[in-house]
């Protein structure tokens, strides 16, 4: 899914530059935390939950962010060109 979504969301006009690329990249850090976190929740302390808590939050967001910004573009912004 956020493959095809950070493929569909470089080519918007919208977002430009270092924000574009953070929002591309950051679900993929962040499934990489949630999973690496719930290892770390069984197998080293319980408080690492916080972290997949907030892996989560960030990789929801920026989904959310990409999602709007994609629908935006092309129902918004296009009927008004």
């Amino acid at each position: 899914i956020f493959l095809i979504i950070g493929g569909i969301f470089y080519f918007n006009s919208i977002i430009t530059g270092s924000m574009k690329t953070i929002l591309i990249i950051e679900p993929f850090i962040s499934i990489i935390v949630t999973f690496g976190g719930i290892w770390l929740v069984r197998f080293i302390h319980p408080g690492f939950s916080y972290l997949v808590i907030l892996s989560g939050i960030l990789m929801y967001l920026s989904f959310i962010i990409m999602a709007s910004t994609i629908f935006y573009e092309l129902s918004i912004k296009s009927s008004r060109s």
